[in-house]
């Protein structure tokens, strides 16, 4: 071997892998001081000192509280720490103590240095997770030569036949905590991505976790015990971790395994069966096949265009999941290349190529060759192969709608486009005499919702000029590294200048971009509607019903800027009581919210009060509302921007709207839906959601409209009243129906 060598690291979730290119240009796995082919990605302490990979998984296996395993899975989360022998491990410290254990063993093994490394990442790792990569090489003192997807490292061992010109793949990663698949066409001298789906909180983890919660109760059934009520300890979990895995993968050859278990101070031996695991594992497989059916619909390309499904990933080895595939495909999943070491190989090929080899058609390229199974034809990369990758996520900006009643993602670089890829986009500002900044939020993901995509940092861009009339155009570039990183530029047009950029502290906090834009939602202040959340507590609404009804009321809450409308709280069962006043001390309806219990201020546990009644003689006609507003009004939900013009012409006022949640049937209806009457008559709307017992053509009779009425199920509760909250702060009609 030479004094220094290019690796390529697998940095998976369950397990690490190291791979190398051999004197003869063959990539091959480097094996671990233990002399296996993987390294468990676990991180532990003992006796305070640091242990990685087989010594760690060795602890997890006793059941030791100090060890840290799947942290792959928290890359890039901010405030997510592992606490080991009473020290706080970001996800990224922890990463890099596995890259530097992995390259301490690959240079003692090969007998040369480590002079840089490939390493690969989930295709659907978005910025902040990439970006914590880099910075666990970095800590590692690990020679980052570049970022590369698992699947496409995958297409380099797995996608390179001799006879593979112009072949469709598709590549099917299940890895341990991580799931993607991407579609990859091979010619010649090129490999090119066509795109990229995946689900980044799903992967074989989740087959073991689904297995564990089987043993459990089949143990506890043994026993005669409930396993619902088990108190399961960090040590329980740690060694069912290590229980479920095993019988994963001997379930793989076998119909059923037989497991010794210990936990929850229950002990005995239970046997699993493989049917048994594939029914309560079959929804996971579904979800990956709900990815690969997306992808294909989004690239346009049907079941008979691929030609070779690439499996990756030690879960691929489930039977189930190889059946699913083989159903689908109406072919097998080829073979030829170990799953657990495929990333590692193609990596390591990556990480080898010289520069000259990037580009397409070069004859002085090495041959590198792939070695295959004893029984699979040898795979050949031939001369070098140019990778076209894409980008997993869309990249926008927050910005305002054409009409600056709401903020909205403002793509600029597209999913699935060739990396690297860079894209302008200008914006007018208002700036001061002085000069101006511009915040710039960076989104990934391709929802219109700002707040569904992530928000992946914000940007400072200073030393904008004021332009002649006040409004100053920024042009701002976004662009996606090979490596799948962004940077962001920008420049005034006008001037020519470049301007200046920096990274900013990120808000906890970002509400307000479900809110209205601050300059609109100066001009409405005093005009959005005083709001009444009108609470059944009924004696049926004890338990999990009152319990989601609750956490349905602090998400509507949730979704109010700090300068929205008021909102007041009633509980009524077969009295009405107000328990809260309309406040913009959204703290306070929080408070009021959480005091509701079933005959809460012993107002009854029955619906033989009118609470729209009491409504209109005593809660509003007390606070005047009422009395202000025009006997043939219409209606408040109307938008924002109309509303701001009233304002603006001094004919617009405060006005009402009364949210009510109930369980059950009124039995008042009759006057409960004349007293609605009376209230849309004075311009007041009324929300009505119901759940469980509750009338739907009851609360379409006290709803202002009836796609103002809604039955929904007890765990819908919650994305019903966001979705109100929600059109009601930005000033939209709050249908649910």
């Amino acid at each position: 071997m030479p004094d220094e060598v290019k690796i390529g690291i697998d940095l998976g979730t369950t397990y690490c892998a190291v791979a190398a290119i051999d004197g003869e240009g063959r990539p091959f796995i480097v094996k671990n001081e233990f002399g296996a082919l993987t390294t468990p990605s676990v991180v532990g302490v003992a006796d305070g000192a640091e242990v990685v990979g087989d010594a760690a998984k060795d602890l997890q296996g006793i059941g030791s509280a100090d060890v840290a395993a799947f942290f792959k899975r928290s890359m890039g989360q901010d405030g997510f720490d592992f606490e080991l022998g009473g020290r706080a491990y970001t996800p990224t410290e922890l990463s890099a103590r596995m890259l530097r254990h992995l390259v301490r063993d690959a240079e003692a093994r090969l007998g040369a240095q480590v002079a840089g490394a490939v390493v690969t990442v989930p295709a659907y790792y978005a910025g902040a997770q990439r970006a914590a990569v880099q910075e666990a090489c970095r800590q590692a003192g690990v020679s980052l030569l570049g970022l590369l997807n698992e699947p496409s490292a995958a297409a380099y061992a797995y996608g390179l036949h001799e006879d593979g010109d112009g072949q469709t793949l598709l590549v099917y990663d299940l890895g341990g905590g991580t799931f993607d698949v991407t579609a990859a066409r091979v010619f010649d001298d090129e490999i090119r991505v066509l795109g990229i789906d995946g689900d980044h909180s799903l992967g074989g983890k989740d087959f073991d976790d689904v297995l564990a919660q089987l043993m459990v109760d089949l143990l506890f059934q043994q026993q005669g015990l409930d396993s619902d009520a088990a108190d399961l300890d960090a040590g329980d979990y740690g060694r069912l971790a290590i229980a479920a895995e095993q019988a994963k993968r001997q379930l793989s050859s076998r119909e059923s395994v037989r497991v010794p278990l210990a936990v929850a101070g229950a002990s005995g031996v239970v046997e699993v069966r493989r049917v048994d695991f594939e029914a309560v594992s079959a929804h996971l497989v579904r979800r990956t096949i709900d990815v690969v059916d997306r992808l294909l619909a989004e690239l346009g390309l049907a079941l008979g265009d691929i030609d070779a499904v690439v499996p990756v990933g030690g879960s691929t080895r489930i039977p189930m999941v190889r059946a699913a595939l083989e159903s689908k495909f109406h072919r097998a999943p080829c073979g030829g290349v170990n799953p657990d070491e495929a990333v590692a190989l193609g990596a390591a090929v990556r990480a080898n190529l010289p520069p000259r080899c990037l580009l397409p058609g070069d004859a002085a390229a090495p041959d590198l060759r792939m070695p295959g199974d004893a029984a699979a034809p040898q795979l050949v990369l031939r001369g070098a192969k140019r990778l076209v990758d894409v980008t997993a996520h869309a990249m926008g900006m927050v910005a305002e709608a054409p009409d600056r009643s709401r903020y909205v993602n403002s793509e600029i670089i597209p999913r699935n486009a060739p990396i690297p890829a860079a894209a302008r986009r200008t914006y007018a500002l208002r700036v001061p005499p002085e000069g101006g900044e511009l915040e710039v939020y960076v989104l990934q993901g391709s929802h219109d919702r700002v707040l569904d995509n992530d928000v992946h940092g914000k940007y400072v861009v200073s030393g904008i000029e004021r332009e002649p009339g006040g409004e100053s155009l920024v042009e701002v570039e976004y662009r996606y590294t090979s490596d799948a990183i962004i940077e962001v530029e920008a420049r005034q047009p006008r001037t020519g200048e470049v301007l200046r950029v920096l990274q900013a502290q990120l808000e906890a906090d970002l509400s307000r971009f479900d809110g209205v834009p601050p300059e609109l939602m100066q001009q409405v202040a005093g005009v959005c509607p005083d709001i009444y959340l009108l609470f059944d507590v009924s004696g049926s609404m004890s338990g999990k019903p009152l319990k989601k009804a609750r956490e349905a009321m602090v998400a509507f809450v949730d979704q109010f800027p700090s300068n929205g409308a008021r909102i007041g709280v009633i509980f009524f069962s077969d009295k009405c009581q107000v328990v809260l006043e309309p406040t913009d001390d959204y703290a306070a309806v929080r408070r009021a919210i959480g005091r509701a219990e079933a005959n809460a201020y012993c107002l009854g546990y029955g619906n033989e009060a009118d609470p729209l009644g009491f409504c209109y003689d005593d809660a509003l006609a007390r606070s005047g509302l009422l009395s202000a507003r025009s006997q043939t009004a219409a209606g408040l939900m109307k938008g924002m921007a109309k509303r701001a013009k009233r304002a603006l012409l001094g004919t617009g006022d405060a006005g009402a709207c009364l949210v009510v949640l109930t369980d059950g049937i009124w039995y008042r209806q009759e006057a409960s839906a004349a007293s609605a009457k009376n209230l849309a008559n004075r311009g007041v709307d009324i929300v009505a959601v119901g759940f469980g017992g509750a009338d739907e053509r009851f609360l379409r009779s006290i709803a202002t409209r009836d796609d103002y009425a809604a039955l929904v199920g007890v765990n819908a509760l919650c994305e019903t009243f966001t979705k109100i909250g929600r059109a009601l702060a930005t000033g939209e009609e709050p249908r649910v129906a």
